[in-house]
């Protein structure tokens, strides 16, 4: 028997040993979900319960920005990610050249937080009274109603790659223009970090980020743990009357809180059977349970309103 032949014999052995692989089901195999990190907490809350429940699957969550996120589902890096938008028509034209079709599932209602410290005294703004912060037109504390502070207003926000800035410029605020935050923190956790230690700061961060903090509700009860306030929006309702809108479970769901917005799990049914059953679960009884205790609000289930204000 030649050499050649023997190797092939032995390759063919080795190869016949060696295990393979599991094949990936619904609740089966290895998945890694790319998380805009204001989410990442809620997302592997929910991966831990669905690894306990299926204990052949195992699937992690790896945090970023939402962009970075979307950009790896692009390049196939991950299969499956949860964003706090939609994708914009430059990402849908990347799929769709390559020929790739991706499912965006609503798992979730967040809100964006406008964050103070309470040495502001501001307990209320207008979306417009916000905009202007936003946009420099307001730059000094004593150009806001309410406030206890003067001085030149610190505005602290992440970057052009996060969801919450693309979500300003694109779908809450009247103007497209860019604007330029005075601080820009890595996250949105540094973001609340850098307002509770700076009485003129004020930052923008979600209600899924925000729902750790200790939320201030009146002057007199500062929590030394995280002295940061959520803002109530102040405006006109269906018949103009004044009214407040408290940043609680009540008013994004009902849709009446300016600034709420979905949370998209989004994915390619053809490239992960475990995508699919993972959204599954998040989207059953056990994971929209999840999503309501970290204060958000789900999308298949009914609600029971806690107020967070």
């Amino acid at each position: 028997m030649n050499r050649l032949l023997i190797g092939l014999l032995l390759l063919s052995v080795v190869g016949c040993s060696r295990p393979r692989a599991p094949r990936e089901t619904a609740t089966q195999g290895t998945l890694l979900v790319a998380v805009s990190e204001s989410h990442a907490g809620l997302i592997q809350a929910v991966a831990d319960e669905f690894n306990a429940t299926y204990t052949t699957a195992h699937v992690s969550v790896q945090a970023m920005s939402t962009r970075e996120a979307i950009v790896s589902l692009l390049t196939d890096s991950v299969r499956c990610v949860v964003i706090d938008r939609g994708l914009n028509a430059e990402e849908r034209s990347a799929a769709a050249a390559a020929e790739t079709r991706f499912d965006e599932m609503r798992i979730a209602e967040d809100a964006l937080a406008v964050v103070v410290h309470p040495l502001t005294g501001v307990d209320t703004v207008s979306v417009a009274g916000v905009e202007s912060i936003l946009t420099r037109r307001t730059t000094d504390w004593s150009e806001v109603p309410g406030s206890d502070v003067t001085g030149p207003i610190t505005l602290v926000m992440t970057d052009r790659n996060s969801g919450v800035y693309e979500l300003l410029q694109t779908k809450f605020l009247t103007t497209r223009e860019a604007f330029a935050p005075t601080v820009i923190g890595r996250t949105q956790d540094e973001v609340l970090r850098y307002v509770s230690g700076n009485p003129g700061a004020v930052g923008v961060v979600s209600l899924a980020c925000f729902k750790g903090g200790a939320i201030v509700p009146k002057r007199t009860e500062v929590m030394p743990s995280k002295p940061v306030r959520a803002l109530s929006f102040v405006g006109p309702d269906s018949t103009g009357q004044r009214t407040t809108l408290a940043l609680h479970q009540a008013n994004v769901h009902l849709g009446k809180y300016p600034w709420h917005y979905p949370v998209y799990f989004c994915f390619s049914r053809e490239r992960s059977e475990l995508a699919a059953g993972f959204v599954s679960f998040i989207m059953a009884a056990r994971g929209q349970q999840i999503v309501l205790n970290w204060g958000l609000v789900p999308v298949t289930m009914p609600v029971r309103l806690v107020q967070l204000t």
